[in-house]
Formats: structure tokens, sequence, C-alpha cells
């Protein structure tokens, strides 16, 4: 019934936009830079929802970090244990002065304990002491690839496959030892990185044994244990065909059947063409679902960066997008709040754009994981409501009308939920203007979307609201 309601709804509004027949366009922009960012956060971003990659420079390497949405340290914790986790004990603590004992069941674990948590994968590096740093870095919005060029010389060309958790790089003119090491998180010894990020505690507080890194020709693999049985594997391959280094890697986890080895083997088999191919083809099934027109320059490159930033979180089978989603924070430390969810504002607007902007299959990936876990949702509702009603019902809100403080529980198997239903905003925009390497508005301290920022910036600056155009898709309904 569910499956058919949604199936009605994605068709009806499809039907209902290509009535207009118009054609929506690419967008034009990008990100663009004569020099690698030197912070993570700054990075250019890639990604398929599955996997993603930052590409910035570390010292004196190019480094890729890459990253997997499984990625977790799902370990409990006990601050939903014993007989106090109730929402009217909590109420009664509030009337008796006593809120210190609700912020020591609740929050003390929290900040205490390191998990759980998302984790990072690694990285891979490109040696620049014998080549130089680059002069040109472009990402373009409309094809999801960044290319770096060392004048006329030497340049490298990087993706991610649309559905396949794999990356690819082209490297041409490079000298024969210009080829990339797996730098693997430090899990055994302390971080003194501070970067301003909101980061959280150190990797070595989750103790894991540091996991091996082994060489091969042509290739290198990385396997790291986690709690519980978890692991996850990286693995690079390449090969070098006249002057052009052909290079794939993939990062996989036991929460599912991949296989990073075998994942790289076949992509070099398809060929570096074949994949772009197939990336070409998203993009243009992407990019036709609506552009939008805005006489606005700045609006325009921030509406379609965000847009962007979309493709590359979002699909219909995958994880909701977390607070970092692809692209966990690479400073060996856990991301800000620990990367985690928190299906309220936190989740939600960074799908707000999928209803306007006609992308309601991506928007799938969320809905159909609150239906999937429809019953934990019921569980904790009976357990801490103590009611059959929604923990987000009307009924289930302070009397005085505030909503209730954001109480975690632990994740149940490889799906991760929380119950909070407070309000953590990791940023903030204060201004109206073209983010750049250097902005604020560009880093990537969280995944949420900036479209409607966007949007509401109109109104301050001379661009109407109703000028603006929107452009549907193609006519053609789902199958």
């Amino acid at each position: 019934m569910a499956h058919h309601l949604t199936k009605t709804i994605i068709t009806t509004a499809v039907a209902l936009l290509s009535a207009l027949g118009a054609t929506a366009t690419k967008p034009s922009g990008g990100l663009t830079a004569d020099s690698l960012p030197t912070r993570w956060d700054e990075a250019f971003p890639l990604g398929n929802a599955t996997v993603g990659a930052l590409v910035w420079q570390k010292g004196d390497a190019l480094r890729m970090s890459l990253d997997r949405i499984d990625l977790w340290d799902l370990r409990p914790t006990d601050s939903i244990s014993g007989p106090n986790n109730r929402f009217d004990w909590v109420k009664q603590q509030l009337r008796d002065g006593n809120y210190q004992a609700v912020q020591r069941k609740y929050d003390v674990p929290y900040d205490r304990d390191p998990a759980p948590s998302k984790i990072p994968g690694g990285a891979l590096e490109f040696p620049l002491s014998a080549v130089g740093t680059p002069d040109s870095v472009t990402l373009s919005f409309a094809d999801a690839v960044c290319r770096i060029m060392w004048g006329d010389t030497m340049s490298l060309t990087t993706f991610i496959h649309p559905d396949i958790p794999v990356g690819w790089f082209r490297i041409t003119g490079a000298p024969a030892d210009f080829t990339p090491v797996i730098c693997p998180p430090n899990y055994a010894s302390a971080s003194s990185v501070d970067d301003n990020s909101h980061a959280g505690d150190d990797l070595s507080r989750l103790g894991y044994t540091q996991g091996d890194v082994t060489h091969r020709q042509n290739g290198m693999h990385y396997r790291q244990h986690g709690w519980d049985g978890f692991l996850y594997d990286i693995d690079v391959e390449w090969n070098r065909q006249n002057d052009t280094l052909y290079g794939v890697w993939s990062i996989t986890s036991s929460l599912a059947a991949d296989d990073a080895a075998q994942l790289t083997a076949g992509a070099l088999k398809r060929g570096f063409e074949a994949d772009s191919a197939d990336l070409a083809r998203f993009c243009d099934s992407y990019w036709a679902q609506s552009s939008i027109a805005i006489p606005d320059s700045v609006l325009q490159w921030q509406y379609d960066s965000e847009m962007y930033k979309f493709s590359a979180v979002a699909r219909e089978n995958s994880y909701p997008i977390s607070l970092q989603a692809v692209w966990t924070a690479d400073n060996g430390r856990l991301p800000p709040w620990k990367g985690d969810y928190h299906h309220d504002l936190n989740t939600q607007l960074s799908y707000w754009h999928a209803y306007t902007g006609n992308h309601l299959t991506e928007q799938l990936g969320y809905l159909n994981t609150l239906w999937n876990q429809r019953d934990v949702y019921k569980r904790y509702t009976r357990q801490y409501f103590e009611t059959e009603e929604s923990a987000h019902s009307p009924a289930n809100r302070w009397e005085d009308g505030f909503s209730t403080p954001c109480h975690r529980q632990p994740a149940h198997g490889s799906h991760i939920t929380s119950t909070c239903i407070g309000n953590i905003q990791p940023t903030k925009i204060s201004s109206c203007h073209v983010p750049t390497r250097s902005s604020p508005m560009w880093r990537l301290s969280s995944s949420r979307s900036l479209t409607s920022t966007a949007m509401a910036c109109a109104g301050s600056n001379t661009v109407q609201a109703q000028r603006y155009s929107i452009i549907p898709r193609k006519p053609g309904l789902p199958t």
C-alpha cells in the first residue's frame, strides 16, 4: 500500500510538471581554484551516496579522503537504560528544579563516550615533491568530475561511479613514481589537530587495533577492524598505458556484501571510458529533472552547488543523509557531533528541495528508511512516551509548548536510528555571497542543503521571488 502510494505521488508530480513542456538545463558553473585547498572541510567533494571523496592537499601530498556511509561504531550506550528512561520522569525533574539529573542521564554519557559514532575511512595520497603543486583545480557541477592541471604538462581527472562504490583517477604526463599510497586513520595514538571544526574525540579513544596495509604489484589494500566484529576495507589498483596512469579505489564494509578488491578489479576490466559514460548518463538524467533560472548570479551559483551536493549524497536506496554524509572529517578525530542522525531539521532540511526540484526518487532514500524502521520508533514511543502515538505528535510536547529535549538511543543492527527531537544547527549562514575555498559557506562541516537559504536571501537582494523560472524535466513517466 505504501509503495503504491509513493509511486502514485511521484508519477502524478512528474506528469504535472512535464505538462509544461519545458526543457531543463545543466548548470554552467562549478568550483574553481588556482591551487588545492589545504583543509579537509574546504575540499572538492565527490560522491554517490554510498562512498565519497574529498580532494585537497595535506602537507606535500595531493590527498583524496575516502569515506563510506555505513562506516559506524555501533556500540550501545547506557543512557537509555534503567527505569527513568521516560518523558514523565524528565518533566518531573524539571518541575522539581532538578534538571541536572536529566543531563547526567542523557548528556553526560554522550559527551563521555566516544561512540556510537560515524568513523572515517582513510585516504589516498600522491606525492607532490616531484611534480610540484597544480595551478588549476576545477569541479564541474554538470558532470561531477574534478580536474587538476599542472600547466600543459600533466593532468589528473577523478570521479566516482554513480551507482557502484568505486572512484577513478586518470593521470597523464606523470612520472613513473607518481602512484598513490593508502593512508589509514590513526587509531593507535592521540591527535593534536585543532582545526576549529567542532572536532570530536581522538580516534584512539575507540580502542581499535591499528589496521594493516598490504602491498602488491600495482595495488594496495587496507583492512580495519572495529567494534564487535565490524570491519571495512580500502583497495586501490592501477595500471599504466603509455604515459597515462589509470587507477580505481573502493571502500567497503562488513555491513554490505561488497568486496573492495573485486570491485577495483571489475572497474579496471570495464575501463575508464565505460564508467565515465555511466556517470555522464546519470548526470544527464539528474539535471533533466528540473533547473532554475535566477537573474542573480550569486544565488544561481549557490543553488547549483547545493543541487550538485544533493546528487552526491542521495539515492533511492541509500542511507539517509547524516550530518557530514559521505564526507566524514579527515583530521584524525571523530567527526563533529559524531556524524550522527537527528531526524528533525538536521535530516529533513537536506531533502526539502527534493519536492520543488522534482527529485522525488532521491528523497525515497530517507522515506524508505523511516518506513522500514517504523517498528523501532513505535517501540521507543511506547517505552519513552508511554503512549501509542507518534513520538513527533503534538500530544508529546511539553505542556508549555516546547518540544522535548534531545535523547539518543543506540543503533539497531546496521540501521542507524535516533530519537532526537531537538534542533542542532552545525552551520549558520550570516550573509548571502558566493562561497570560495576560504568561505565558511562552502566548508563541509555539514551536508545540510543551503538551497532554501539561497532562496531566502533573494528577499534581501534586488532579485524578486516572482522572477524565478522553475523548469521541470522533459516529458516521460517513471516505470
